[in-house]
């Protein structure tokens, strides 16, 4: 029986044997990278939940903690918030504060407003999964009476504090005879 070979370095070999080392080499070095392990998958960011909030009308949530996390380290995910009722909570109502995996929101809804609301954080990553989280809010309405209002604001004496009255502050003396000429011309 006369066995084939073939030129390996110079050397002629016999192909049986060269197709062992072939064999050998694939074995110790893998086969391609099917033996490896597979590349680690990217995986969404994620989102710490908040709580339902509710708030009186014309006051502020105050900061809400929440945590933000993602494979790739937190500081590359991007925060963004809505308001699904913007009548309640409008865009220029929502601040977004934090670096990092520490992060905080804060709501102020529109004046007067009342009602409910959904509010949703989103976390984007920069291969661009994106987790959403939502939580609800609701302002409600503060009743005041109005001769209570009217009494504690305008029935103070000469030396109180100047007090606010819809922006709007009342420095000037009631008894003094031109206080008033600019509204009744």
């Amino acid at each position: 029986m006369k066995c084939s070979t073939t030129s390996l370095f110079g050397t002629q070999v016999p192909a049986l044997v060269l197709l062992v080392v072939m064999a050998l080499a694939v074995t110790a070095c893998g086969d391609g990278g099917s033996s490896l392990p597979p590349a680690p998958q990217n995986v969404a960011p994620t989102v710490s939940a908040i709580g339902t909030q509710t708030i009186d009308q014309d006051t502020s949530t105050g900061a809400l903690s929440f945590t933000v996390n993602d494979d790739s380290g937190p500081g590359g995910v991007t925060i963004t918030a809505t308001s699904s009722n913007a009548a309640v909570i409008p865009a220029e109502g929502i601040t977004l504060d934090g670096v990092g995996g520490a992060r905080t929101i804060a709501l102020v809804p529109s004046e007067d407003a009342t009602g409910q609301t959904n509010v949703t954080i989103s976390a984007k990553d920069p291969q661009g999964l994106v987790t959403n989280g939502t939580f609800a809010v609701a302002v409600r309405a503060v009743q005041k009476s109005i001769l209570t209002y009217t009494t504690t604001t305008f029935g103070q004496s000469e030396n109180d504090t100047p007090a606010p009255v819809s922006g709007f502050t009342f420095v000037q003396d009631a008894d003094d005879d031109t206080t008033f000429d600019s509204l009744l011309q």
